[in-house]
């Protein structure tokens, strides 16, 4: 949703870029490859156009990806999972989107953006109607099998009650995704509101703040989305600063492009884009200050400082469907508030990929109410991007 990145959980990571510029550096094409192993591709090409006071910009992208695929390809069982696992583990998408951006400033502090986009999404995942189907043939079978009457009433009970299980729940699934996953062309118009008053040094934003709210509306269905974000930088001493960001957003109408949220530096922890919704909301607190500066290995790589961020992550994610919330009451995935703690130790900025290194030690919060409980083991992701 913020970055472009990857975690260890994804496997071998690919990037590769290439820009052409002019000599005033006010236009710019570049192609861009994003790829693992197996499991995500990210490919772009792109125009900017910087020489005027409204700046233009292009951009033509092709996303293929799996969201869990490696419990799949382990012997993953669906009916072991909590219900929206289940929807999510095999859930696929194919996007293909071209996108017409520009932007005016309004003064030295202020900007307003505008994009219109063309998108088609294809999404591949399991018939869960057909599941469904074979339950209540397996309910009608029992019940009409002579067989069958001869086993205890305890036994023939709680298999009974295993099918009805197993229909409720491939129908709730179903309905989720004919509800919410929805293949399709459309068109996206935005326009969003910038205040940015952000200082920054080589390190990042230091000081002030930046506020940017966007209005959205996309055809084939009639989705309206709004989402609002603010960033806030106290600058606590040459080098130590302590960052504030906060996000909100939802959508009306028919959900087609939902939000897709962890790790990286949204929700440290968990994995990369690990839940969806089209209810958002998210608040990080960071603590940054320099850990080594000008960091040279070996002599001959340079990639700059060593920095650290003492943080803490809070997200909800959810689908506006209670009927499906209700079945995930006890569920990470459901609509519960999910958090983590923990350091992020960033390196620099790697030269070959143009971005900074980070390795992040986080614990998740559960069962976050007054007190948040922890858990007892770390997770440990590695992972490329900017800091908020």
């Amino acid at each position: 949703m913020f970055y472009g990145g990857t975690s260890t959980r994804l496997g071998i990571y690919g990037m590769g870029s290439a820009t052409l510029t002019d000599l005033t550096r006010t236009k710019y094409i570049q192609a861009q490859i994003m790829q693992f192993v197996q499991y995500y591709k990210h490919n772009t090409l792109s125009y900017f156009d910087f020489s005027r006071r409204l700046e233009l910009g292009a951009i033509l992208s092709y996303e293929d990806h799996y969201s869990y695929p490696w419990f799949v390809s382990w012997g993953y069982n669906p009916y072991e999972q909590p219900a929206m696992d289940k929807v999510m583990y095999e859930l696929r998408f194919k996007r293909t989107a071209l996108n017409a951006i520009a932007q005016y400033p309004l003064d030295i502090f202020h900007r307003i953006e505008f994009s219109l986009a063309g998108t088609s999404v294809k999404y591949q995942h399991p018939d869960w109607q057909s599941y469904a189907d074979y339950y209540e043939t397996e309910i009608e079978m029992t019940l009409n099998n002579p067989l069958y009457q001869l086993l205890p009433s305890e036994i023939l009970e709680d298999h009974i009650e295993y099918l009805v299980n197993g229909k409720e729940e491939s129908e709730l699934r179903a309905d989720f995704l004919k509800q919410y996953i929805n293949d399709g062309s459309f068109l996206t118009f935005n326009i969003a509101l910038v205040r940015d008053t952000a200082m920054y040094k080589r390190f990042g934003p230091f000081v002030n703040d930046m506020y940017r709210v966007d209005l959205g509306w996309s055809t084939g269905g009639h989705n309206a989305r709004i989402s609002v974000e603010g960033r806030k930088y106290y600058r606590l001493g040459s080098e130590w600063v302590f960052a504030l960001r906060g996000y909100g957003g939802l959508q009306l109408g028919k959900t087609i492009n939902p939000w897709i949220i962890g790790g990286l530096g949204e929700l440290r922890g968990y994995d990369w884009m690990q839940f969806m919704g089209n209810r958002i909301w998210m608040v990080n607190a960071e603590l940054r200050f320099p850990l080594v500066k000008n960091f040279n290995l070996m002599g001959f790589l340079y990639v700059g400082d060593i920095r650290v961020a003492l943080f803490m992550d809070m997200a909800n994610i959810w689908f506006d469907n209670e009927r499906f919330n209700a079945l995930n009451k006890d569920d990470v995935n459901s609509g519960t508030v999910k958090g983590s703690i923990g350091a992020d130790l960033t390196l620099g900025t790697i030269p070959i990929l143009g971005m900074p290194l980070h390795l992040a030690f986080s614990k998740r919060m559960t069962k976050i109410k007054f007190l948040p409980k922890l858990e007892e083991d770390w997770q440990i992701k590695l992972y490329f991007g900017f800091s908020f």
